[in-house]
C-alpha cells in the first residue's frame, strides 16, 4: 500500500519504514514487512514503478526550498545523508567527524574540544585519498543543488589545500588560524613564488618572509608593503586560463609576485618594460661568476678585452615521461620527448632577468583548434612558468658573458617582446629563443635535427643494451673514426692499409646514401604529411606589432617571421618543413659543459640560480642523465 510520505511531518528517524519515490516523481512511504514484501520490491523496482535509490529521493529534498523551517524535514535530510554516506564506505563515527568539520568552516559556534577534533580529521582526511574518494562519491549522489553538497566540497577542498601546503613543509598552525589567508596563497599559486624566492638568494627568507599580526592572519608583501593575505581576496581572483592574478576591478588588470617587492601590477606577457625578478648581493655574484668560469676549460676563454662579469644561465627540466622510460628499447624515444629552455639574463650587479618563450591564451586557442603545430604569435615572457614548478632534476648551465653582450641580450628580449614573433612547437620554439640568445653571446648551439633523422634517432639503443651496450658503442666510435680518418697513433707504416680501409668504409657510405635515397626522399614526405596532420598547414594572422613604429622581425636576422609551416603543396617535398628546433641536442650539449649544475627538487621550489652543492642525489641524477642522453645516443 503507498503511504505519501510529507517529509515536514514523517518523521524517519522514528519509524521503520523505507522511502520510495513514484513514477511522476513524489515520495511515499513503505511500511511493508516479510519475504513477500521483499519480492514486491524488486518486482516494483523491476518494473519502474518505484524508485528506491537514495540519491534520487535526497534530490528531492534539495527541491525543497523551505526545508530549514521545518526541524522534522531538517532531521529527515540528516538521516537520509547519513544513510547515503554509509553506502559510500562511510561509517557513522567518520560521518559525525564529516560534519564538524562542516560546522568549523562553516564558522558555525563550535567549542574548543570540537574545533581541535575538526582539525585534526582535516589533516587526516589531507593525506587519506581513500576517504577523500569515499567523500567525493558521496558528494556526487547528493547532488550540486544540496546545500550538504556544497559543505562536503568544502571538506574536501580543505582536505587538499591541507595536503598543498604540508607538501611544502609549511607550519599548520598559520593554515589552520588563517584558512582564508592560506586558500588564497595557494589557490593563487602565490605561496609558491614565496617559498620559491625564499630558497633563491641567502637573504630570500627575510626579503619574503610571511608575517603575522594580531589577529593572527598572514602578511604578505604587495607592493614593497606588507598586507593580510586575506584581504586580498576581496580584490583580486586567479585567472586560470592566464594562470595570473586579475584585479576583479578590471580583470585585464594582471599581478604577480616577483622579487623584491611581493605583489605587482605587471602581466608576465604584455608589460610594456622587460624587468628583473630578482636580485643577487655581491657576494652571490662572485660565487655564481666563479662557478660560471668553469664554462671555458683553463686557458681556454675567448680574449676579451672586457671582463665577463655578467652570466647568462640556460636551463632544463627534463621528466621521464614513459611508464617503463628506461627500458633499453624506448628510453631514447622518452628521452626524445619535447623539454621547456628557458633562459636567465644576470647582470653584472646582480639583477636577475628570467625569460622562455610563451604564447597568450587567445594564441593557445589556435592551437587547440588547427593543431599542435599551428603557427602562432609568441614572445620572451616575465618570469619563467617553470621558474617555481617541481621537476625531476633541473640541469643549469651559466656562462660568463661581458656585460655588452649581456646588453644585447636584454635588448634582443625587449625587441621580441615589443615585435610579431612568431611560435611553432617544431621549428621556432623556447629551445630556439634559447639558441638565438646564446648566439648573441658569441655561443654556438646547433639544437636543428631533420624530421627523418629524429624518427631515426628514437629508435631502440643498442648502447644502452646491458651486457653489449658499452663494446657496441666502441665499435661504433671506431666506425666513426675510421670513416672520418682519425686513426690515432699508429705506426708510419700502418697508415696506408688505414687509409684502404677509410676508403673502402667511404665507398660503402655513398652506394648506402646511394641506395637510401628514394627511401630518404620518401621518408621526408612521410615526415611533412605527419606535420601536415598535425597542424603545420594552419596559422594564426600574424599580429601587429605592438610598438608604433616598428617593423616585423622578418630578414631582421634572428628569429624568424612567418605565416605556417606549410604554405602550399611544394613544401610537403622539402626537407625544411619537417625540420626541429628540439631540446635533446640542447641537453646533451649542456651535459657536457663543465659549467652545468644539477639543482634536485626537494620538499620547496626554489629557482636554483646559484651553484648548488653537490650531494649524492645530484651525482647520480647527472650519472643518470649522461647515460640518457649522451651514452645512449653514441655520444662520449
Amino acid at each position: 500500500m503507498s503511504i505519501p510520505f510529507d517529509m515536514k511531518s514523517d518523521d524517519l528517524t522514528s519509524m521503520n519504514a523505507l522511502v520510495y519515490q513514484g513514477k511522476n516523481g513524489e515520495l511515499f512511504l513503505d511500511r511493508e514487512t516479510g519475504f513477500l514484501a521483499c519480492v514486491g520490491r524488486f518486482f516494483y523496482k523491476l518494473c519502474g514503478f518505484r524508485d528506491y535509490h537514495l540519491d534520487k529521493i535526497v534530490s528531492c529534498f534539495a527541491k525543497q526550498t523551505d526545508i530549514a523551517s521545518s526541524p522534522i524535514a531538517t532531521n529527515n535530510l540528516a538521516f537520509l545523508c547519513g544513510k547515503l554516506a554509509k553506502g559510500c564506505g562511510i561509517d557513522d563515527d567518520t560521518y559525525k567527524k564529516v560534519l564538524t568539520a562542516e560546522k568549523l568552516l562553516r564558522k558555525d559556534p563550535i567549542d574548543a574540544m570540537q574545533r581541535v577534533a575538526a582539525e585534526s580529521f582535516l589533516s587526516q582526511l589531507s593525506t587519506d585519498s581513500s576517504l577523500q574518494k569515499q567523500l567525493g562519491s558521496f558528494q556526487a549522489k547528493l547532488g550540486k543543488d544540496l546545500p550538504e553538497a556544497r559543505d562536503v566540497q568544502s571538506v574536501l577542498e580543505r582536505a587538499q589545500l591541507t595536503s598543498r601546503w604540508s607538501e611544502l613543509g609549511l607550519n599548520p598552525t598559520l593554515f589552520n588560524n588563517d584558512y582564508e589567508g592560506a586558500k588564497f596563497l595557494i589557490k593563487t599559486r602565490v605561496i609558491y613564488s614565496i617559498i620559491g624566492y625564499q630558497n633563491s638568494t641567502a637573504d630570500g627568507p627575510s626579503k619574503h618572509e610571511i608575517k603575522v599580526d594580531d589577529q593572527n592572519r598572514m602578511m604578505i608583501k604587495k607592493e614593497g608593503s606588507y598586507v593580510a593575505a586575506a584581504d586580498l581576496e576581496k580584490d583580486f581572483t586567479f585567472d586560470k586560463e592566464w594562470q595570473e592574478i586579475a584585479s576583479k576591478a578590471d580583470k585585464k588588470e594582471r599581478w604577480n609576485y616577483f622579487s623584491p617587492d611581493g605583489l605587482v601590477c605587471v602581466d608576465r606577457w604584455l608589460h610594456p618594460e622587460f624587468i628583473p625578478v630578482e636580485k643577487l648581493s655581491e657576494k652571490e655574484m662572485v660565487d655564481l661568476r666563479a662557478h660560471a668560469q668553469q664554462f671555458y676549460p683553463e686557458g681556454k676563454a675567448p680574449y676579451s678585452e672586457l671582463p665577463r662579469d655578467a652570466v647568462i644561465q640556460i636551463f632544463t627540466n627534463p621528466r621521464k615521461q614513459l611508464p617503463l622510460g628506461d627500458f633499453p628499447l624506448i628510453t631514447r624515444l622518452d628521452a626524445s620527448f619535447p623539454v621547456h629552455a628557458a633562459i636567465r639574463i644576470i647582470t653584472s650587479d646582480g639583477q636577475v632577468y628570467s625569460t622562455g618563450f610563451g604564447s597568450t591564451v587567445e594564441e593557445d586557442k589556435y592551437t587547440e583548434e588547427g593543431g599542435m603545430l599551428t603557427t602562432i604569435n609568441g614572445m620572451p615572457t616575465i618570469l619563467d612558468y617553470e621558474e617555481f614548478r617541481k621537476h625531476e632534476g633541473r640541469v643549469v648551465t651559466s656562462i660568463p658573458i661581458t656585460t655588452e653582450a649581456c646588453t644585447k641580450v636584454l635588448d634582443k628580449m625587449i625587441e621580441y617582446r615589443q615585435k610579431t614573433i612568431r611560435f611553432n612547437l617544431a621549428k621556432q620554439n623556447c629551445v630556439q629563443l634559447a639558441v638565438d640568445a646564446l648566439d648573441e653571446t658569441g655561443v654556438k648551439v646547433n639544437t636543428i635535427i631533420k624530421g627523418k633523422d629524429f624518427m631515426r634517432a628514437i629508435g631502440p639503443s643498442s648502447e644502452a643494451l646491458p651486457a653489449v651496450g658499452e663494446t657496441v658503442g666502441k665499435m661504433k666510435k671506431t666506425i666513426k673514426n675510421i670513416t672520418e680518418g682519425e686513426f690515432g697513433n699508429i705506426p708510419p707504416e700502418l697508415k696506408i692499409v688505414a687509409r684502404l680501409v677509410q676508403a673502402v668504409f667511404l665507398v660503402g657510405l655513398s652506394l648506402e646514401e646511394a641506395i637510401a635515397y628514394l627511401p630518404s626522399k620518401l621518408a621526408t614526405l612521410f615526415s611533412n604529411v605527419l606535420v601536415y596532420t598535425l597542424g603545420g598547414a594552419a596559422g594564426s594572422p600574424i599580429a601587429e606589432t605592438k610598438t608604433e613604429g616598428a617593423e616585423l622581425l622578418e630578414n631582421s636576422g634572428g628569429l624568424e617571421s612567418f605565416s605556417k609551416l606549410i604554405r602550399n603543396p611544394l613544401d610537403l617535398f622539402n626537407e625544411d618543413t619537417s625540420t626541429l628546433s628540439h631540446a635533446l641536442p640542447l641537453i646533451q650539449w649542456q651535459l657536457q659543459q663543465g659549467s652545468t649544475a644539477i639543482h634536485m627538487y626537494g620538499k620547496q621550489p626554489a629557482m636554483g640560480i646559484l651553484p648548488p652543492p653537490v650531494t649524492e642525489e645530484s651525482e647520480a641524477k647527472k650519472k643518470y642523465l649522461v647515460q640518457k642522453y649522451l651514452t645512449n645516443f653514441g655520444i662520449v
